[in-house]
């Protein structure tokens, strides 16, 4: 075989899908975070981006997708045998509720920043013109806008509710056994991740 075609043939080895149960626990992590975010972006939008960044999102899209084709895929080869364009809506409607999600998110971070710059430049020249130490001036006159501001939390709450029931819809293709045991799994993590927390 050429050389080109063995690395090409590499390369296919390694996109080809692990064991379903690979996938699942990484997947209910995410949904468990996902939940917990309506505490967050209330009053920290910023950071609820940040936790829709990190840990089990992290490679959230590969495993999502990952169960999509395992939802196409025939149930006697372990899928769910659902027909590949149902299985691709599902994927696609969970990435689309996620990302209306998120640009709430981004949109009140950026008025909130706006605001922010424009306290801190009226603050700036507030303290010119007066006879005190700047320094001094700045620091009594600082204003800190509400990082939540700008943020229709009405609206945020609605889409966060869709994108966790998108993601529901995906986790409901997955085989009972597989999903019981990926939630065993989590569980495991979460007692595990408790107890060294406690320490």
């Amino acid at each position: 075989m050429p050389v080109a075609l063995q690395g090409m043939d590499r390369y296919v080895k390694r996109k080809k899908l692990d064991p379903l149960e690979t996938y699942v626990p990484l997947v209910l992590e995410a949904r468990e975070r996902l939940a917990t975010l309506d505490t967050v972006f209330v009053t920290a939008p910023t950071v609820a981006r940040q936790l829709m960044r990190s840990g089990p999102f992290s490679g959230l899209r590969d495993n999502i997708r990952a169960l999509g084709q395992y939802a196409s895929t025939a149930v006697a080869e372990g899928g769910s045998g659902l027909p590949e364009k149902d299985a691709q809506q599902l994927v696609s409607g969970f990435f689309r509720a996620l990302e209306e999600f998120d640009l709430v998110l981004y949109n009140a971070v950026r008025e909130a920043k706006a605001a922010q710059d424009k306290a801190d430049k009226e603050a700036r020249k507030k303290s010119e013109g007066e006879d005190e130490d700047e320094e001094k001036s700045e620091m009594s006159e600082a204003v800190v806008i509400d990082p939540a501001i700008g943020l229709d939390k009405d609206a945020a709450a609605a889409k966060l509710a869709v994108a966790v029931q998108q993601l529901d819809k995906l986790i409901a293709t997955v085989p009972e056994d597989v999903l019981a045991r990926s939630r065993e799994v989590l569980e495991k993590v979460n007692r595990k991740a408790a107890a060294a927390a406690a320490l």
